[in-house]
């Protein structure tokens, strides 16, 4: 994300310049092939042929099996020498790939058993909105807190990074607030429009999220978007700043509600947890979890929500630790905006964009989606 005149120039591997380097016109060519099939992501590892995924499922490509430097030759002049040390210290490097064509790709460079392996997913050209995305205008509401944390949940290709570029775009194009990205890497380009968005990226402007945060509240910005909650320093830092009143949005990794709020309970000293769950309490002003699932009458996914609103009742269990006890709560405030799984699929349902099949793959309560015509044992969420 870029945002025009506002930002510093974004570090570009050598790959994003030099289209004649190393192994680039064969990894160009696989990623044209990717485009071409629609595909959103490509899985490189030593030992297979580059796998690709299609419609949420992953499907292997003809020709080549990359062999144990195999993804390391590919991706040589992507990476600066720095970079590739950090790989082979058991780091992984995050950057943004830019084909000869235009096309940029998330891209996550690791090693594992056997030797590099690397993920490389599709930023779309365009900035997303939330109708693009069928996405609830609710969402919309998130963005209106003027302080607290609201917090997108979800596993890798959930769609949860479009949707947190929905909000910034929202709030680019309605408000006249200071905004400041935190992310690695930056993936969509902001211009600004009503508001001023900085934007900034872990290795080139800050060293790491809760720099970057900091750093944001020192400079007098009304919200800050953080790519990603990883660790403590992370998440001390963002509620540090959702208690000096900015609005903190940001993403982790977690398949639901109850799940996320157990990780960033779990990331703290034993010792600091009760006082984690008290601050959560205060600040947490909503939390959504997303899963992308199958369509039923055209190809694509739809958006599965699970949305929690904090009030007293879950202010109250969040203090607690009971956190077990939130789904009661969001099946019974749904005229408040919350939505449990379950009511979700049924929703969908009734829409007649997924099937019954999708929606009980992905129910809590197999009986409560289908109306009883299903006794099958519960399924597990994805």
């Amino acid at each position: 994300m870029i945002s025009g005149s506002q930002n510093e120039p974004v570090g570009t591997a050598p790959s994003a310049v030099n289209e004649h380097n190393g192994e680039r016109p064969v990894l160009e060519q696989l990623l044209a092939g990717m485009v071409r099939s629609g595909a959103s992501t490509v899985v490189l590892m030593p030992g297979h042929p580059p796998l690709v995924r299609v419609q949420g499922a992953l499907v292997a490509t003809d020709g080549i099996v990359l062999g144990e430097h195999g993804v390391a030759e590919l991706l040589r002049g992507s990476l600066f020498e720095d970079q590739w040390q950090r790989v082979h210290a058991g780091h992984e490097v995050h950057f943004l790939y830019t084909t000869s064509t235009g096309e940029r790709l998330r891209t996550v460079v690791m090693r594992q058993d056997g030797g590099v392996k690397a993920v490389m997913r599709r930023v779309p050209q365009q900035i997303p909105s939330f109708e693009s995305l069928g996405l609830p205008e609710l969402l919309s509401s998130f963005i209106e807190f003027q302080s607290g944390l609201v917090l997108l949940t979800g596993f890798l290709g959930s769609g949860k990074s479009s949707t947190l570029a929905a909000m910034v775009d929202r709030l680019n194009r309605t408000t006249n607030e200071l905004v400041v990205t935190v992310e690695q890497p930056i993936e969509y380009l902001f211009e600004t429009a009503s508001a001023l968005v900085h934007q900034r990226e872990l290795g080139t402007h800050v060293a790491d999220f809760a720099q970057g945060i900091n750093e944001a509240v020192y400079h007098g910005a009304d919200v800050v978007v953080v790519g990603d909650l990883r660790d403590y320093a992370t998440l001390d830092a963002a509620l540090d700043a959702a208690e000096k009143g900015l609005l903190v949005l940001t993403t982790l990794h977690a398949s639901s509600v109850v799940g996320g709020l157990y990780d960033l309970v779990s990331m703290c000293p034993v010792d600091e947890r009760p006082r984690m769950r008290v601050r959560l309490s205060q600040v947490l002003r909503a939390m959504m979890s997303q899963t992308l699932i199958r369509r039923s009458q055209t190809k694509g996914r739809v958006p599965l929500l699970e949305i929690l609103i904090n009030n007293q009742a879950v202010r109250t269990q969040l203090r607690a630790g009971a956190f077990p006890e939130l789904p009661g709560i969001m099946e019974k405030s749904r005229g408040l905006g919350m939505q449990s799984v379950d009511q979700g699929l049924r929703a969908l349902l009734s829409r007649n964009l997924i099937s019954v099949e999708e929606a009980l793959y992905h129910a809590t309560n197999r009986d409560a989606v289908s109306g009883g015509a299903a006794r099958r044992p519960m399924a597990a969420m994805r």
